[in-house]
């Protein structure tokens, strides 16, 4: 077999695929110590048909086939990246809600005064993060996605870190909660013991 590559007048194009599949790579590998194992395997995958189309370009027969291949490799690449991102937006988003459902009984606000604030972030990033088209400008649109993921990020630690002071008020007040039920239940026991001897007492 005969290897076409490398080819100078395609330096540029094979720099450029070399770039982004650096940034693909280091991105997944840094995903994998925050989300969950299998999350990543659409991304992973993307790597993985980019490495195919650049072995095809070695092995084309013509510039222009070598030049496709390319093309097709850097393109898996972009959308490898992307998929991380997309992995860890929902990651970071799905664990913020959970936090939210795990602290409704009670009023977080008071004990982590910017909740709401915090919040706010969240919907602006998710919002923004939707809004981001998949144009020709790939490494912009990357870093768009990044720079928003990154408040995604913000956000959950923020909202980690309140966690402990969180979890002290819901102990409070599911011990308030026991408090006024024992109470309700010796009144209305009072009342029926009350209510029993007015009886008898006829």
């Amino acid at each position: 077999m005969t290897f076409l590559l490398p080819i100078p007048s395609m330096e540029k194009d094979l720099q450029r695929y070399c770039k982004l599949f650096a940034i693909a790579e280091q991105s997944c590998k840094n995903a994998e110590i925050v989300v969950p194992e299998g999350v990543l395997v659409p991304a992973i995958n993307e790597l993985r048909y980019a490495g195919h189309h650049m072995m095809r370009a070695f092995a084309a027969d013509d510039e222009q086939s070598a030049r496709e291949e390319i093309k097709k490799a850097q393109g898996h690449a972009v959308r490898s990246i992307h998929d991380v991102y997309d992995a860890l937006a929902i990651y970071y988003i799905d664990q913020c809600r959970q936090f939210s459902d795990e602290f409704k009984s009670i009023p977080i606000s008071q004990a982590y005064p910017d909740y709401l604030a915090d919040r706010q972030k969240l919907e602006d990033a998710k919002k923004k993060i939707h809004a981001i088209p998949r144009t020709s400008e790939v490494e912009i649109d990357i870093a768009n996605k990044e720079k928003y993921v990154n408040t995604l990020q913000e956000v959950f630690n923020s909202f980690e870190n309140a966690r402990d002071e969180l979890n002290k008020e819901k102990s409070k007040a599911r011990q308030n909660a026991r408090r006024f039920l024992m109470a309700a239940l010796i009144s209305s026991a009072t009342l029926l013991l009350s209510a029993y001897g007015v009886i008898k007492s006829w």
